[in-house]
């Protein structure tokens, strides 16, 4: 799914980036049904495209890197299927990082987007007891990390 999606991305942009895809072997099913899933994926990757064409477009010797991961989890409480979705590029101011999720907030311009998908990436996770968080640095890149229950 991510490699149809990123060419599908990659024409869509005109830009060329490196992706690194890291998947654990021994993955089990999660609690979420495959449209869910790749709804999350889908608005995950878009955010990161946009923010890697918008460096793009304004920084020179820029690298785009995109890295995909999948991998077991366990805490105390739960297993868990971590995915994990990190690019190198704009990074995300931290006043917005706690509202992101909200319906209605973006980081985008009006035309890029309208603040809808993470607040449904939020709500498929919500639905599953799943959990999303972020971690990110302007100028150098954000991280969504996606924690979903095993079956």
């Amino acid at each position: 799914m991510v490699e149809e999606l990123s060419t599908q991305l990659e024409d869509e942009y005109q830009i060329k980036i490196q992706i690194k895809q890291i998947y654990d072997p021994k993955l089990s099913k999660v609690k979420l049904d495959r449209l869910s899933l790749e709804v999350i994926i889908i608005n995950l990757l878009e955010n990161a495209y946009t923010t890697i064409v918008n460096k793009y477009a304004t920084t020179s010797n820029y690298s785009p890197k995109l890295t995909v991961q999948a991998k077991k989890r366990r805490n105390w409480l739960k297993n868990w299927v971590e995915i994990s979705i990190e690019d190198n590029g704009e990074g995300i101011p931290k006043a917005l990082r706690n509202k992101i999720f909200n319906l209605g907030v973006s980081g985008k311009s009006a035309a890029e987007g309208q603040g809808m998908g993470l607040f449904l990436v939020k709500q498929l996770l919500n639905i599953e007891q799943g959990k999303i968080r972020v971690e990110s640095e302007v100028g150098k890149g954000s991280k969504f990390i996606v924690l979903l229950p095993k079956k």
